[in-house]
């Protein structure tokens, strides 16, 4: 009789965990538009790797897409390219709109964005948080501020992503970033 040793997971040792905002043309009825409608602003990634002795190295970087969209969409999926990626509803939203930007670019080629887009919800190249906390749909959905908040973690209350075309009005790039 052959014995397999028990399998440990996989420790990922490089993170990049992936966040967007958008602009849409408003929804007639006031609903949030569906996501092909919007183009990305901004990208913001925090990646994480674990270097020698245990030690762990974040950086933290804001991607604008308002000078040169197809460069924006190549840093964004050169950043997130070979790590475990890690959104709050990025299978729904995040990645497919960044996905569309690449096409929209004639970018067809970007490990990045296509490894976020095609990556499995069960093989771990990707960890939606949203899928996660919600049973992948069986509890229903919640937004990150409600979690944050029921878990005392500390959320941005000064702006949202319903405010960014009136930051962008404002020329309020900052706030949005």
């Amino acid at each position: 009789m052959t014995r397999f040793p028990a399998q440990r997971a996989a420790r990922p040792n490089r993170l990049a965990v992936l966040d967007i905002e958008t602009l849409a043309p408003p929804a007639p009825d006031d609903t949030f538009p569906p996501w092909p409608t919007h183009d990305p602003i901004v990208a913001s990634i925090l990646t994480a790797t674990l270097e020698r002795y245990g030690q762990w190295r974040f950086e933290l970087e804001s991607v604008s897409f308002l000078d040169d969209g197809a460069a924006a969409i190549e840093r964004t999926s050169h950043l997130i390219e070979g790590r475990k990626l890690v959104t709050y509803n990025g299978r729904g939203f995040d990645c497919p709109v960044l996905a569309l930007a690449a096409m929209k670019h004639q970018h067809f080629d970007l490990a990045g964005i296509s490894q976020a887009w095609q990556s499995h919800r069960f093989t771990g190249g990707h960890y939606d948080l949203a899928d996660t906390v919600s049973g992948f749909g069986g509890a229903g959905g919640a937004s990150l501020e409600r979690l944050c908040t029921e878990l005392g973690i500390p959320v941005k209350i000064d702006t949202h992503g319903s405010d960014v075309a009136e930051l962008m009005a404002k020329r309020q790039f900052q706030d949005i970033q």
